[in-house]
């Protein structure tokens, strides 16, 4: 089966979390035996430094054509315009190589609108993978809420990407879906036996906005363990509240306590949950939560805001969901969970998460997706 993956760009040095989802999961499908070929269209700034243009790779197995286009920020409707051009011109290229896919695959909104019309103009069937959380939000904005609404209709198949979104893409736009996780990379993160120590020590991973709740959660430990040089938080992440989030450490005297670790490699992520007790993110929205399915197979157990992407994840045994934007709940919740820390088992934890997101079973639901979206596409055209 050859699958044409339709992605907002890849993975590189210097941004290492650009269209990882979309390259995660096609890397694990060419090792399932299928024939993958990624089409990278990187409509960002110049201010995003890449080598522009046209050009192509092969990335553990998958084939790689990448065509940046530095368009930056422009309104939605330009976006999909110019966004419409270059995915023909990049297929048209690609498909003279490489044949015609049986089936084509978008992540995210805006790819999924552009594949959809890619999808009317050559009948090929596709899937769309949503893990967008701007659709996850009382109030979508309305160009992207147009969009959405059509790369679902002309979708043959709809994965989203937990219960709770699924529940909110019926509710929202009248569609129907199939769950499946965003494929997660845990051979990294494993379960390894902490020695004992006085030291209590939080890790979190998230981008630095405040839709991740960074500045709550240093403002809640700040008054659940006032002076107390035996708890400490790591944070993993970088983004537009570095700055004022450094600020609030020294303003609250948290300096020797709460270390921000910037922007690093999974390797780096992995190796500071082995120095971790806990791990809490209180994010305020989520379509499924990566973060927290990775510290979950780092053995860890978790505290965090019911925001609409972890409540599958996380039940009595292996963490505590809390109510958002309560903040004397979230500073009871840090105060129990250090104190009720040892009853978690990590290895159980750890084995739960991995047996229950593994690639097999994640990689074979997406390929039952296309074989259904090939079946359905049959069907319509009979």
């Amino acid at each position: 089966m050859k699958v044409y993956f339709i992605s907002r760009g890849y993975p590189t040095t210097e941004y290492k979390m650009h269209g990882i989802f979309e390259m995660d999961q096609a890397i694990a499908l060419a090792k399932a035996g299928v024939d993958v070929v990624f089409l990278s269209l990187d409509l960002r700034s110049f201010r995003r430094r890449r080598k522009l243009g046209r050009h192509c790779f092969v990335r553990e197995g998958v084939k790689v054509y990448s065509l940046d286009w530095p368009i930056g920020k422009v309104p939605k409707s330009l976006f999909y315009r110019i966004g419409a051009i270059a995915l023909n011109k990049l297929y048209e290229e690609v498909s003279a190589i490489e044949g015609r896919p049986e089936v084509l695959h978008a992540y995210f909104t805006d790819y999924a609108y552009l594949a959809a019309g890619l999808k009317r103009r050559t009948g090929i069937p596709l899937v769309v993978t949503e893990p967008n959380s701007h659709i996850n939000v009382d109030e979508i904005q309305p160009t992207l809420r147009k969009a959405a609404a059509a790369a679902y209709e002309a979708a043959d198949v709809l994965i989203s990407v937990s219960p709770d979104f699924q529940r909110k893409l019926q509710a929202k736009f009248g569609v129907d879906s199939i769950v499946n996780s965003i494929l997660p990379d845990l051979d990294l993160f494993e379960y390894r036996e902490k020695k004992p120590s006085e030291t209590f020590t939080i890790v979190s991973t998230g981008r630095l906005s405040p839709l991740k709740g960074m500045r709550e959660l240093i403002e809640a430990l700040a008054e659940a363990f006032p002076q107390d040089p035996k708890v400490k938080l790591i944070i993993f992440g970088g983004g537009p509240e570095e700055d004022s989030l450094r600020a609030l450490i020294q303003e609250k005297g948290l300096t020797d306590r709460v270390d921000l670790r910037g922007m690093v490699h999974r390797e780096e992520i992995a190796k500071g949950y082995g120095e971790g007790d806990l791990f809490c993110l209180y994010s305020h929205m989520e379509t499924f939560g990566l973060a927290y399915l990775e510290a979950l197979a780092a053995g860890l157990p978790v505290l965090s805001s019911a925001c609409g992407g972890p409540e599958h994840l996380i039940h009595e045994g292996n963490g505590k969901l809390i109510p958002l934007f309560d903040h004397s709940v979230f500073v009871e919740a840090l105060r129990e969970m250090r104190n009720q820390i040892g009853r978690y088992d990590g290895a159980q934890i750890s084995r739960e998460a991995k047996q229950s997101y593994s690639v097999e079973k994640i990689t074979g639901r997406v390929i039952d997706c296309y074989h259904q979206a090939i079946r359905g596409n049959e069907e319509e055209k009979q």
